[in-house]
């Protein structure tokens, strides 16, 4: 363990190299025979050899703790062996005794005894006569002085201090935290979802001629996200829930396959699978004929599926980490925010008592700046909180998130809202969710300043990756295009426009993945 910044060994080790100098000095005191020492310093080496791996921090827990079992097998293997030289050597063996049941209780000791004894028996029988010729006289001071190290050790040991397992734990934790930053940038795609989804479709085999591919993210449960796609503009495949062939299969049951669909094109489906084997997306592919290749395609995809789905999983499993980190860091801040602004509306109502002692000449102008500060503070709180506190999440989806703003706006207010919705079995990438969602909240925060009973229209198309995001209410706006295009990620290919018309404003959000160029290779929008 570590005090300050000085290693201090722990209680057993100090019995384990007191030990290994107690059998040299009292082998020295008794005329023992000198070969005892390199023995002695064998098993030791392979003492500290188990103790320095269980202390390694390039290597996982479990086979950290494999190999310290190894070793201590076989420094107890050595520690028999060292009979050769007389019943001195005996003391060498509480050693790896000591360290299993340190580290790893009875189920060492069971292990470790017998690697000690049938190693023990065999050497003193090739080499000291036999156990015939045993003399008590000589072995039993060597076994009294045995017996008692090992009782003071083990009482030694008993009493010592153990860490707690949280703090273990919590060590564990810690140094994984502090490799992540290392692991991303040995990684070829960082721990970036689309990244890593592009580089898997970048090693699949060619299927034939006008070739079609995606990755697709899910559970059999849920509505399945494109995080790559190629060869289409949008999602070309029904939706795999549905879907009783190829692709359904492989989506409910978890069965890679091929087949020829009814418009003549090959369709290959494959799962993905993390490291625990839970499924966690599907890679699909299709094209009009086969390559003619000697090489099976679908045996091919099949191999770069299994080569990749791993650096797919780490990826995700690292998104989702850091996305509810930042769902925290906004809760977090919200609070913050919140706590700022009620400190405002304190100081806004000493001037409002102030109003009360002015006289009439100065009250007029005193009220308007009372109320450009109120205006300032609204603005601040629609602003900020709208920002932070997103509720796009994982399992509900950007349709989700607008219908429950829009239905607690309109219980707030008294506006009458209409919303219309649009969506493909396929959900839109987070990034983009999010970069709409927050136009959307800019829109409520706009029409709630108007002050007076509104109408409103929210209509939402979702054809992923395509969609559009039609917005109006029969108040004015400060909207302007260039503000809420700041919304949307650069690669995502929004257009914008802010409208005014004679029954109110309109505003239309469009994305789409391309408006001129024919399809060839078409990616999605990197996470931003």
């Amino acid at each position: 363990m570590l005090m300050g910044a000085r290693p201090v060994l722990s209680t057993g080790a100090r019995w384990r190299v007191a030990i290994a100098v107690i059998a040299l000095l009292v082998n020295a005191a008794h005329g023992g025979s000198p070969g005892v020492l390199p023995w002695i310093l064998l098993v030791l080496a392979f003492d500290v050899a188990a103790g320095a791996t269980l202390s390694a921090r390039g290597m996982r827990e479990q086979d950290r703790r494999l190999a310290a079992y190894a070793l201590t097998v076989a420094g107890a293997v050595a520690a028999g062996l060292a009979l050769v030289v007389g019943p001195g050597a005996l003391l060498a063996g509480l050693i790896p005794l000591l360290r299993a049941w340190e580290e790893w209780g009875r189920r060492g000791i069971f292990v470790c005894l017998p690697s000690y004894l049938i190693p023990a028996a065999a050497a003193w029988t090739t080499f000291m006569g036999g156990l015939s010729d045993l003399r008590l006289e000589t072995l039993l001071p060597w076994l009294g002085i045995a017996v008692s190290l090992g009782a003071l050790a083990l009482w030694s040991e008993r009493l010592a201090p153990r860490p707690e397992r949280d703090d273990a734990l919590a060590d564990e934790a810690a140094w994984l935290l502090s490799r992540l930053d290392g692991l991303a940038g040995e990684m070829r795609a960082g721990f970036d979802p689309a990244t890593t989804a592009e580089h898997l479709l970048d090693a699949m085999p060619p299927l034939g001629a006008q070739p079609r591919s995606a990755v697709l993210i899910g559970a059999p449960t849920d509505r399945p996200v494109p995080l790559a796609l190629r060869g289409s503009l949008r999602i070309p495949w029904g939706d795999p829930r549905d879907d009783t062939g190829v692709l359904g299969r492989a989506w409910h049951e978890g069965k890679s396959g091929s087949g020829v669909q009814e418009d003549g094109r090959r369709l290959v489906a494959v799962p993905l699978r993390n490291t625990r084997g839970d499924q966690i997306g599907v890679v699909v592919a299709d094209s009009l004929s086969d390559t003619g290749d000697h090489e099976d395609p679908f045996q091919t995809t099949v191999a770069v599926v299994s080569q990749h789905q791993g650096l797919v999983a780490v990826a995700l499993a690292f998104g989702g980490l850091r996305e509810r980190a930042g769902i925290e860091e906004r809760e977090r801040l919200a609070r913050h925010i919140h706590d700022g602004i009620a400190q405002e509306l304190v100081a806004l109502g000493f001037r409002v008592d102030r109003l009360k002692r002015l006289p009439d000449d100065q009250l007029r102008s005193e009220a308007v700046e009372v109320r450009g500060e109120v205006s300032r503070i609204l603005a601040d709180v629609r602003s900020h909180i709208g920002d932070l506190r997103l509720t796009v999440r994982p399992e509900g989806g950007l349709g989700a998130a607008i219908t429950s703003q829009l239905q607690v706006f309109g219980a707030v207010t008294g506006a009458d809202v209409t919303l219309r919705l649009s969506e493909s079995p396929f959900r839109l990438p987070a990034h983009v969710e999010t970069g709409l969602y927050r136009i959307f909240l800019d829109f409520l925060a706009d029409a709630r300043r108007s002050g007076t009973p509104i109408e409103m229209t929210v209509t939402l198309r979702s054809q992923a990756p395509d969609a559009q995001l039609f917005l109006s209410q029969s108040g004015s706006s400060t909207l302007t295009e260039s503000e809420l295009s700041n919304h949307l990620p650069r690669s995502a290919r929004g257009a914008v426009t802010v409208a005014s018309t004679g029954s109110g404003t309109e505003i239309s959000v469009r994305l789409t993945a391309s408006e001129t160029t024919p399809v060839l290779d078409e990616r999605l929008p990197q996470a931003s």
